[in-house]
C-alpha cells in the first residue's frame, strides 16, 4: 500500500476516534446516573407532534441513537407555538423536520416512517421502549391491541396532554394485571374532553410532559421503581404519581 494512503486511513481512524471520544464527552454530566450501554437500548415514538417531537430530540441529545419515530402528518402552522419545529418546517413531513432538526443537534440519525404505526403492517419487528404519544383513543387502543403481547416490548408508555394537565400511563405489557389496569383507562374518543382550539395545548405542558417520560424510561433501564400512573397539572402547579413498578 502507498504511504500517502496509509497516512490518509490513519488521518480517517484517527477522525473517528476523536469524534467518538468527543460524543462520549458530551454525556459526561449524565453517566453516572444513565450509562453509555443503556442508552443503546431501542426506542420507538409513536407521532412526531408536541410531544413526541421533542422527546425523541431531548432522548437523542441523552445519547440514544437506536430511535425510531412514525407520523405521516405535516407541520401545520398551529403547531408552531407547542411544538419544537421552526417556522421553515412549516408544509413539511414531521418525521422529515424532526429528522433534520435531530441532526443538526445531535448528528444522530433517527428512523423514521412516513405513515401511522396502526397502519403498519409489522408489529413484529417492534421491541424495547414503545412511547405512543398519539391524540386520539381510537388510535391508542388499536396500537394497545396490536402490542400487548409482544414479548419484545418491555416498556410501554402512553402520556397523553391537555393544554395545562396531562397523564402518563406506563406498563411493561407482560406483567401480571398490567394490561387489564390500563385497558380501564381507555375509552372512545365520543367521550374525551373537547378542548377548545385556542385552549388545547401549551409549549410548557409538552416540555413538562416529555421530562416526565423521559424520567420514566430511566428508571426503567437502571431498574428504579416508576410510577405506573402519574398526573401532572402545570397551571395548578400539581402532581400526583401512583403505584410504583418496578
Amino acid at each position: 500500500m502507498a504511504p500517502e494512503i496509509e497516512e490518509d486511513m490513519d488521518n480517517l481512524e484517527n477522525m473517528e476516534l476523536l469524534a467518538g471520544k468527543a460524543r462520549e464527552a458530551h454525556l459526561t454530566r449524565q453517566m453516572d446516573l444513565l450509562p453509555r450501554h443503556l442508552t443503546e437500548k431501542p426506542i420507538i415514538v409513536i407521532d412526531a407532534g408536541a410531544v413526541g417531537g421533542e422527546l425523541v430530540l431531548k432522548l437523542a441529545k441523552m445519547g440514544f441513537d437506536d430511535i425510531t419515530v412514525y407520523d405521516d402528518d405535516r407541520v401545520d402552522i398551529e403547531n408552531l407555538s407547542c411544538s419544537i419545529y421552526p417556522e421553515s418546517a412549516v408544509g413539511q413531513l414531521k418525521v422529515t423536520a424532526l429528522a433534520s432538526l435531530v441532526r443538526d443537534f445531535t448528528g444522530v440519525e433517527i428512523r423514521t416512517h412516513e405513515e401511522r404505526l396502526e397502519d403498519h403492517s409489522d408489529f413484529q419487528s417492534l421491541s424495547g421502549a414503545v412511547i405512543c404519544a398519539v391524540d386520539s383513543m381510537a388510535a391508542r387502543s388499536l396500537i394497545w391491541e396490536r402490542i400487548k403481547y409482544k414479548v419484545a416490548v418491555d416498556l410501554y408508555i402512553d402520556p397523553r396532554m391537555g393544554a395545562e394537565s396531562a397523564q402518563i400511563h406506563a406498563l411493561k405489557p407482560g406483567r401480571a394485571g398490567a394490561a387489564e389496569t390500563y385497558e380501564a383507562t381507555l375509552y372512545s374518543d365520543d367521550n374525551a374532553v373537547r378542548e377548545p382550539c385556542t385552549a388545547k395545548a401549551t409549549m410548557y405542558c409538552a416540555g413538562g410532559l416529555v421530562s416526565n417520560i423521559i424520567a420514566v424510561v430511566k428508571a426503567h433501564l437502571t431498574g428504579a421503581p416508576y410510577p405506573s400512573f402519574s398526573a401532572l397539572h402545570f397551571g395548578a402547579f400539581d402532581a400526583y404519581y401512583c403505584l410504583p413498578t418496578s
